[in-house]
């Protein structure tokens, strides 16, 4: 399978990373984003060029990104979480 494009709110570590591998390759790259996430705050949407949507939480956020992708790729450390 060929990856055609990347979808992240961008918030912090490997969200904000996988959206500037997507840029550095080439890839297209999109997603949704809450106001003023993480720590970047609205960086978010001027450096990556996402829309801003009402959610009530960054994990409302992930949950809209992960059901227009068609794979996910998760990254945890200690004791998961399902």
């Amino acid at each position: 399978m060929n990856t055609t494009k990347i979808i992240s709110s961008g918030g912090f570590a490997a969200e904000s990373a996988a959206l500037d591998v997507a840029i550095k390759l080439g890839f297209k790259h999109g997603g949704n984003t809450t106001k003023k996430v993480g720590r970047y705050g609205a960086k978010v949407t001027s450096r990556f060029k996402l829309p801003e949507r009402s959610y009530r939480s960054p994990l409302d956020a992930a949950k809209a990104n992960m059901h227009k992708a068609d794979g996910t790729l998760f990254f945890a450390q200690g004791e998961t979480v399902s």
